[in-house]
């Protein structure tokens, strides 16, 4: 099927994308990459002709977002379709460029180092100060969000006694140093509760009560029991599930009652318009966000913005040479530092690192420019609007948020019904169809509610709507696979478990195409299908007369369970794990092999071994929900 998408992809669009037509795919140079100086030298000269080739070409002939002459900016093999945003991917002339800086450095460390590197730090400080609403003198380069939460948490003024809060989304790095600087200072952490409740609907807390209520209710109760709040971090877009969350809202509760609010921007920065200045109008202090995700922008680049009146207290995570001393302020060039501020000056120099992700933003930006910022952000945020809706319809789901809630990542509620069955089929989305997404698990919403299983397709401009639809079509196939693979197991593993140990197997070998009526009472036992060549188990099926007329049960099932409808193995497996058991042998991995790959032959399976440890944890509601999906 990917190989029928790629074509499909290059024949539907190459006609409607003219630069298609005039070069030739640079990344393919580095899908078997020759290391020789003369093969690195050559793959150095196309990434530079693609870039000179895309601000030579007229704006309106320049390639489109979703386009084929779009993905080919960027290094993703061409059967591989990518969902993903987490550590971002960097276009060819912004890599060229960070080369290139790269270059200039090791030509001249020294000089690299205490002068060049400076201005060229302070422009793309200019530039970003710029793209986010605010003045160059508040914002800072970090290596990515957690240097810079590290900067702001470890840097606070923390009473004992006092409360730091944070939403149940918060990013892990946000809870762990609030947990660390709240320990240190014998402080208190109060989590509130962020309630997704699907079908459209917005975030709220509990019992639905508005979000900002509940943060207000939060600081209230805190401040009557004397821990007054030191400090609130909010998501500004929560990374899982990722949506856009309430800040000005919530912000705003926060600066009624006098407490500073930071916010988590780590996948704002090229994926939402943003103006700190009217986000610190509101009440904001503090906002970090990273250029690598969104931005186009190498790994190891982000930013920290401080308001002014809090500047004098946040250092970086790593103090350098530049923060206090004035002799070694000598070293430098003095045109390099010159009318910096304290604040600028202490994350201006952090010791020995590479500072080109930082220069090579300056790239990304411009990039970002030749193709259309409007047009990259309008793109990605209707993407998703219209990938949300159509997986839901293909999958009979639903969509997570309404449309206000959503940016440039969709959320769209899978076909399956458990834990073990939702892993399974993330790996099958990888091993069959190179598709990579990220699953995820929301809490059951409701005491008689259970867990609900979701996809986070996020969507950048190399994302086009074929490879939405291979998803919705993808997992359409592979989640039966995934459902009923999953059931047998856990029933295998339960027959197992209550079965005495001084029970004898039955062996069974393979049968043959013509069996003794013997033989076949003995192979219709094993519910007419070999699991394994050892393996017999009771079949009510055959016994209460269920299995067709002039069905031959020794019949040989050559690919798996290929040749048998899933709805019908699932039914079966249901049934037997009602009943009284049977003589398992062979391993539950064994049945999860067998069903799970078509293609395998039921006697040569493979095992899996963190299986097995799954199948304690699930229960019998969950594998009734999965015989309801298959239904």
């Amino acid at each position: 099927m990917t190989s029928m998408l790629t074509a499909a992809i290059k024949g539907e669009q190459a006609d409607a994308d003219p630069y298609a037509k005039k070069h030739v795919p640079s990344h393919t140079r580095f899908l078997q990459p020759d290391m020789t100086p003369g093969g690195l030298a050559n793959a150095f000269a196309a990434a530079t002709s693609n870039n000179q080739m895309l601000e030579q070409v007229a704006p309106a002939n320049r390639p489109q977002p979703g386009t084929v002459g779009m993905r080919d900016f960027f290094m993703l093999p061409w059967n591989c379709v990518y969902f993903n945003a987490s550590y971002g991917n960097v276009p060819w002339p912004v890599m060229q460029a960070q080369w290139a800086l790269q270059a200039q450095c090791e030509s001249n460390p020294q000089t690299w180092m205490l002068e060049g590197a400076a201005p060229k730090l302070q422009h793309v400080r200019k530039l970003l100060a710029h793209y986010t609403g605010c003045a160059q003198q508040d914002l800072a380069l970090v290596e990515n969000c957690t240097s810079g939460a590290n900067a702001v948490l470890r840097s606070l003024d923390i009473p004992a006694g006092s409360t730091l809060i944070h939403l149940s989304t918060a990013y892990g790095v946000i809870k762990n140093c609030m947990a660390h600087c709240a320990e240190e200072h014998g402080a208190h952490i109060v989590e509130v509760e962020v309630v997704f409740r699907g079908n459209g609907a917005a975030p709220c807390g509990r019992g639905g009560r508005p979000l900002a209520a509940a943060v207000a209710d939060a600081m209230d109760a805190a401040a009557a029991r004397g821990a007054p709040v030191a400090l609130a971090c909010f998501d500004h877009i929560a990374s899982c599930p990722g949506v856009l969350m309430p800040v000005v809202e919530l912000a705003r509760e926060c600066r009624a009652r006098g407490v500073p609010v930071m916010l988590d921007g780590a996948h704002v920065l090229g994926q939402l318009p943003v103006e700190l200045t009217e986000l610190e109008a509101e009440g904001v202090c503090y906002w970090i966000s990273d250029a690598h995700k969104w931005l186009f922008s190498p790994k190891g680049s982000a930013v920290l913005w401080v308001t002014r009146s809090r500047q004098a207290t946040v250092f970086p995570a790593a103090l350098g040479a530049a923060v206090r001393s004035s002799r070694s302020l000598a070293s430098f060039k003095a045109s390099a530092v010159a009318g910096l501020t304290d604040f600028e000056m202490r994350f201006q120099y952090t010791g020995t690192r590479d500072y080109t992700p930082f220069a090579a933003i300056e790239a990304a930006l411009h990039f970002r420019q030749l193709i259309g910022e409007a047009a990259i952000v309008s793109y990605n945020h209707e993407m998703a609007l219209w990938a949300q809706k159509y997986l839901a319809a293909a999958w009979g789901t639903e969509t997570l948020v309404p449309d206000e809630h959503t940016c440039a990542m969709g959320h769209a509620r899978l076909p399956i019904s458990n834990r073990t069955a939702a892993t399974r089929l993330a790996e099958l989305l990888k091993e069959r169809y190179n598709v990579h997404v990220m699953l995820f698990t929301l809490p059951a919403a409701g005491p008689a509610g259970c867990e609900t299983f979701w996809v986070r397709p996020c969507f950048q401009i190399y994302v086009s709507r074929q490879h939405v639809e291979l998803l919705a079509r993808a997992v359409l196939e592979l989640a039966p696979l995934a459902n009923v693979a999953e059931l047998a197991a856990s029933w295998l593993g339960r027959v197992r478990a209550r079965t005495p140990p001084s029970a004898a197997p039955i062996d069974v070998p393979t049968a043959p195409a013509v069996c003794t009526a013997q033989e076949a009472d003995i192979y219709g036992k094993s519910g007419g299908f070999s699991v394994s060549p050892s393996i017999a188990i009771r079949n009510p099926f055959s016994a209460a007369g269920m299995m067709p007329a002039g069905t031959n049960p020794c019949e040989p099932m050559p690919s798996g369970m290929a040749s048998r409808p899933l709805q019908r193995v699932a039914r079966q497996m249901e049934y037997m794990a009602a009943g009284p058991g049977g003589l398992p042998c062979g391993s539950p991995d064994s049945v999860f092999n067998c069903l799970a790959s078509p293609l395998s032959s039921s006697s040569r399976l493979a095992s899996s071994s963190s299986l097995s440890t799954m199948l304690s944890r699930e229960s019998r509601t969950s594998e009734e929900a999965s015989l309801h999906t298959l239904q």
